[in-house]
């Protein structure tokens, strides 16, 4: 029950508000009317880049009335037609000095100051490189917003500031000089202020641009080592890749090799065994007489039976060979009279004709 009445107290107490919102906003609107017809709006009011803008060309034209023809050009090089904020970040990404001047255009001493600006001397002085000028009426927003920030209290005000390195980093104040004691320095005193503000700043941009190159030249040595280390270690994994390629290649060859010298040790140790089981013992007569005669010249005598084969005979030379250590393997039997070769191992003696006796070269097929 209670929560029922706060809900509709809270929304009279809503709708009281509401109907006096209304009841002032109907009060202050001829106020507000009035106030716009006035006071309507200038094409100077307000911060936005385009009022700026118009600032500063508004101060460029105006100073341009000041001057000759053959200036007129010179004042466009030397003052910037954008708006401060603009002028700040270009400043900022150039290492520039920013040159400032306000005045008030109903100060009869203001427009006496604004003719100096036109001189040849300060021209070229705020030509230079690395000064960026802008200058603004104290009447227009962007004007009293620069002379609010710079804390003046009387015009003309003249100010060089020092950007930060960022766009967001404050402003140093280098020099600043307003009112009687501008209109009063004189022109040489001043420019020579100037100049010598400007001159502190050249040399910090040397300083800076030392630093810069330093670290240029240091950033390129590492770069430099670090593509010759690279090259180094690149070269150091293609000998290594190299060496590995040779040693895997010499540990094929080395397999290879040991397998080839296994399978002739398998293979002789086979055809030794084949000739011992052909080879029977030598009778201790009769038979047949073989004389068989070495590639040496050497002669060699044995008898064998009359029922044994020639390759009897070869199996007798091989293990003959393998004893003696003579490296014969691929033999050949032949007979000089008449000149006859034995090819066919399991012709007997007396099937060949060799019994019972014969005289036979051996001859070395791979000599």
């Amino acid at each position: 029950m209670v929560e029922p009445q706060n809900r509709r107290s809270r929304n009279l107490s809503t709708g009281w508000l509401e109907m006096l919102a209304l009841l002032f906003r109907a009060l202050l609107w001829p106020f507000k009317t009035a106030s716009n017809f006035l006071l309507p709006s200038g094409s100077y009011d307000g911060l936005s880049s385009i009022a700026a803008e118009k600032a500063s060309r508004h101060f460029i034209d105006d100073l341009k009335s000041l001057c000759s023809p053959g200036e007129r050009e010179v004042v466009d090089i030397a003052f910037s037609r954008t708006g401060f904020a603009a002028l700040r970040q270009e400043a900022a990404a150039n290492n520039s000095l920013v040159f400032i001047y306000i005045y008030n255009p109903v100060q009869r001493e203001a427009r006496k100051f604004s003719r100096r600006l036109v001189g040849p001397e300060m021209l070229t002085f705020v030509s230079q490189d690395h000064i960026e000028a802008i200058g603004s009426s104290v009447q227009t927003s962007q004007g009293s917003s620069l002379s609010y920030q710079l804390g003046a209290t009387s015009f003309p005000l003249l100010a060089i500031l020092q950007p930060g390195r960022g766009s967001s980093d404050a402003m140093k104040l280098l020099f600043r000089a307003e009112g009687r004691s501008l209109l009063m320095m004189p022109p040489a005193q001043l420019l020579s202020l100037l100049t010598a503000t400007y001159k502190q700043h050249s040399t910090q941009l040397i300083a800076l641009e030392a630093r810069r190159l330093e670290r240029e030249q240091a950033n390129e040595l590492r770069r430099q080592q670090d593509e010759e280390y690279q090259q180094a270690l690149v070269a150091d994994q293609e000998r290594e890749r190299q060496k590995q390629e040779m040693k895997n290649i010499e540990e094929v060859r080395i397999r290879e090799e040991e397998e080839k010298k296994r399978k002739e040790t398998e293979q002789e140790e086979e055809r030794l065994n084949k000739a011992k089981l052909l080879l029977r013992s030598e009778p201790a007569s009769g038979g047949t007489r073989i004389r068989f005669v070495l590639p040496s010249g050497r002669k060699l005598d044995r008898r064998f039976l009359e029922s044994d084969t020639v390759g009897a005979l070869k199996a007798f030379l091989i293990l003959h060979f393998s004893e003696n250590d003579v490296d014969i393997k691929n033999i050949a039997l032949s007979t000089n009279f008449p000149k006859k070769r034995y090819d066919d191992e399991d012709q007997t003696l007396v099937e060949s004709g060799l019994s019972p006796q014969a005289v036979l070269m051996v001859q070395d097929l791979d000599a």
